[in-house]
């Protein structure tokens, strides 16, 4: 036999025997992997026993379930925790660092509210997430115990805020939203100096003093857009200029929030109104299609009306029931007087007239003519 003949014969063994090593390492594993399935049988089988024995299930039942850290003792505690900066926090979970210091907390208030708390390295809360039945709340806090940042959802209102606590002084930013509007609020030191909302109505902005009093207020509604200075919009400003659909105005407004001066541009013409410190019209002039007039009021009544109407210069004299008791005009047949009773009938007529006769003519009289007439207008005495 050759030698490339035994080496050929050697492979041929060689081969033969991995492959029995091979199956015999397979049957190795098939077995352990079948002792290994008996086993976890047999257990479970054991276990379900123990746990149906007489219909009841194995209960641990415990107090507290505390795990220790053996080179620091206390790290979770299930049950009722102590923190010194709350006190009793009540039953829940409480998670602790080496140091012994509380660093989360999770746990039912006096109340039945879920509350979780994490806490600094000094064991003082830092941050609380709590919820309610009406919504809930997260809370996060300086190492001073005050408010940096809060968020709210409570009745459908959503409330975001930052600054350094609750109340006078301490909150900075607060942004709000409810199921219709919206809202921005901005506060320093003293109290709020920007406002801003949004609404179904509208959209406002108002800016505040020093000392929290409105001075600036910027409006936009579905009837126009608003002004105003010295005041929250609509509230106690000072002036205030109105756009709307078919007029615009600026008005000026004392102490006290009454308007005592309005310049207006109407549909018709421009118009200036004055009132009293009572709110009551005194003076108004205005320029329309007919021409320009001036209406004066006394402050219990009586009043005059001057105007140009059709080119035509009139003066009407009011009673104090407000009703026109003396009218003066100058035509183009001249200048005449004209005394009207309390039902608003000529009675007297000084100056020149035109009478017109039953045929259609006409006859003018002079300057020195005056007219008498009856409560039914008509004449009963005249000359010349």
């Amino acid at each position: 036999m050759t030698t490339e003949e035994r080496l050929e014969t050697l492979e041929k063994e060689l081969a033969r025997a991995k492959r029995c090593y091979r199956y015999l390492l397979a049957g190795v594993g098939l077995a352990v992997m079948a002792l290994g399935f008996g086993w976890i049988w047999a257990k479970t089988s054991a276990s379900a026993d123990a746990q149906n024995t007489d219909g009841v299930k194995k209960v641990i039942l415990a107090n507290e379930i505390i795990v220790e850290d053996p080179n620091s003792g206390e790290r979770i505690v299930l049950g009722n925790a102590s923190i010194p900066s709350f006190g009793n926090s009540g039953w829940g979970l409480t998670i602790f660092d080496r140091h012994s210091e509380p660093r989360a907390n999770l746990q039912l208030d006096f109340v039945n509210r879920p509350l979780l708390r994490l806490y600094n390295e000094e064991g003082k809360d830092v941050v609380t997430l709590c919820t309610a039945y009406c919504g809930g709340w997260l809370k996060i806090q300086d190492p001073n115990t005050r408010t940096q940042a809060s968020m709210s959802v409570l009745h459908n209102e959503a409330l975001l805020g930052t600054g350094r606590g609750h109340g006078p002084g301490q909150t900075r930013i607060q942004l709000m939203a409810t199921e219709k509007t919206t809202g921005l609020n901005l506060y320093d030191t003293d109290g709020i100096r920007f406002e801003l909302g949004a609404g179904p109505k509208g959209t406002a902005l108002n800016l505040y003093d020093p000392n929290g009093s409105p001075c600036i207020g910027l409006g936009v509604d579905p009837e126009g857009t608003r002004l105003a200075l010295g005041g929250r919009q609509g509230s106690c400003a000072r002036v205030s200029l109105d756009v709307e659909t078919d007029r615009a105005g600026l008005r000026l407004f004392d102490e006290n929030g009454a308007p005592r001066a309005g310049l207006l541009m109407y549909g018709y013409g421009p118009g200036l109104t004055l009132w009293d410190g009572n709110e009551n019209l005194r003076a108004a002039l205005k320029l329309d299609e007919d021409g320009p007039d001036l209406d004066l009021s006394g402050e219990k009544g009586g009043g005059c009306l001057l105007g140009v109407y059709e080119n035509v210069p009139k003066l009407s004299l009011c009673d104090m029931n407000g009703k026109p008791r003396l009218g003066l005009g100058v035509f183009e047949t001249g200048p005449s007087i004209d005394l009207p009773d309390e039902n608003g009938t000529i009675r007297a007529t000084l100056g020149a007239l035109v009478t017109t006769r039953p045929d259609g003519t006409e006859t003018k009289h002079p300057e020195s003519s005056l007219w008498l007439f009856g409560p039914d207008g008509k004449t009963l005495w005249s000359a010349p």
